[in-house]
């Protein structure tokens, strides 16, 4: 999590960010998406052949338009549900099905007329502990590339990282790959 946050702090500070509106919505003022994505088992995000999660999941945002130290950004009310849906020999998968309440900001480091790039932060809550995170609290990272469809439209390709920063010694973190498609209206 901390290579993860200083990567995200030099980004910052080494991409500007394009002048112009905000990459996230255009000219409307509020958004929302459906990010589903799937599981790796790895501790960090790129994932390895022969790295299999049996695990997915869905994410429901609703976002409005920010900046964040002069960079565009989107504040977002998230709920997402994490759902293991096989058991193998090294993992109980369903055991961690839970839903996730949390709040983040993302904000855009580098943009064109069509494409962003950016990066996200979030807090939340789990229903339940489990033993893959040892506790409720949640914390959030997410790396992404968006792309305009239309006016209305975005896709975006996303790894996400959801862990207890290191708040308790069960910390085997949730990493997602997936593919968000995000309506503004």
């Amino acid at each position: 999590m901390k290579k993860f946050i200083l990567i995200s702090i030099f980004m910052l500070c080494a991409m500007p960010a394009a002048a112009g509106e905000n990459p996230f919505f255009g000219e409307y003022q509020n958004q929302i998406s459906i990010n589903p994505g799937h599981g790796t088992s790895a501790q960090w995000l790129l994932p390895f052949p022969g790295d299999r999660a049996h695990f997915s999941m869905f994410d429901f945002k609703y976002s409005q338009p920010n900046t964040f130290f002069r960079l565009p950004g989107r504040q977002n009310i998230n709920v997402a549900y994490v759902h293991g849906w096989r058991d193998d020999n090294n993992w109980n998968w369903t055991d961690i099905s839970v839903p996730i309440f949390y709040l983040s900001q993302d904000v855009s480091l580098y943009h064109t007329d069509n494409w962003y790039h950016g990066t996200g932060m979030g807090i939340g809550m789990q229903l339940q502990e489990n033993e893959r995170v040892g506790t409720k609290l949640i914390f959030s990272f997410k790396v992404f590339s968006g792309r305009r469809l239309t006016d209305q439209w975005k896709m975006e390709f996303f790894m996400q990282h959801f862990s207890n920063g290191s708040t308790s010694e069960n910390n085997r973190s949730y990493n997602f790959w997936g593919v968000g498609f995000a309506y503004n209206f």
